[in-house]
């Protein structure tokens, strides 16, 4: 991590602490009950095979060759699995927040940034009977041999980001979620979501990762608020929910502690 990153982070974060609130001051009836599904607990069997899918990650150490894209990365590394669950899985609580956002919506999810499959497992598990694409640049299809039967009605398309997701979008398949989690650069982050917002719903919801991972996840963050019509933006320090309810709501931004 780059000082200047480090930096960043620790501004941001403070920001947010300062401005977040929880669901007491929700006072908008949808927003109350959907954070209060967020809060749900994900059912025990699940919950069991996803922290079993985890546990294999966390000790394998296997090493895999990987071509790393985003901000101050490139190139091809070689890492073990481990240390790459380690550095890029999302934490459970996040994974709690994803199942719920895949439930409460209900419908097809479409991922950028696949990495080891873990947020995706998430999404399999809360949504069995829809369509679920993952894309990244990476193969993972040996790494989560074991654990197949979790993933098998997962689309996995492999390449380019620039090439798969214009692709995919040709095929203009509605999506109700879609969370973004790939490049992270403001160039690559807002072409991808340009691309993809032809494809959304009526009521859907965006998910963007690592909002305040950098400046210019940050400003990626700001660029599809200002630029999406919206009924509700929610920032949750780390990720960032944009929700349209078709409701008729006005565009209204939270700040919300998880």
């Amino acid at each position: 991590m780059q000082f200047k990153d480090f930096c960043f982070r620790v501004v941001s974060y403070l920001k947010y602490w300062y401005k977040a609130q929880n669901n007491l001051y929700l006072h908008t009836p949808f927003l109350f009950n959907f954070y209060n599904e967020l809060q749900k607990s994900i059912p025990n069997d699940i919950a069991f095979n996803i922290g079993s899918y985890r546990n294999y990650l966390s000790e394998n150490h296997e090493e895999i060759s990987l071509i790393e894209l985003g901000s101050h990365r490139h190139g091809n590394k070689k890492i073990k699995i481990s240390a790459r669950y380690k550095k890029t899985s999302i934490n459970e609580k996040i994974g709690q927040i994803l199942f719920n956002s895949a439930q409460y919506f209900n419908g097809n999810v479409l991922e950028v940034g696949t990495s080891l499959g873990v947020s995706c497992l998430y999404f399999s598990q809360a949504l069995k009977n829809k369509n679920i694409t993952t894309i990244d640049i990476n193969a993972i299809k040996n790494i989560i041999e074991p654990y197949n039967h979790l993933f098998d009605h997962v689309n996995f398309k492999t390449g380019d980001f620039d090439e798969e997701i214009p692709l995919f979008c040709n095929k203009n398949i509605k999506q109700k979620i879609v969370f973004l989690d790939g490049n992270h650069t403001f160039e690559a982050t807002t072409k991808y979501y340009r691309l993809i917002e032809q494809l959304l719903e009526k009521e859907s919801i965006v998910i963007v990762d690592d909002i305040r991972y950098n400046s210019e996840m940050h400003s990626a963050w700001k660029y599809i608020c200002g630029k999406h019509q919206y009924n509700y933006a929610i920032d949750l320090g780390s990720i960032g929910m944009i929700i349209n309810a078709d409701n008729k709501a006005p565009k209204q931004y939270f700040y919300i502690k998880i």
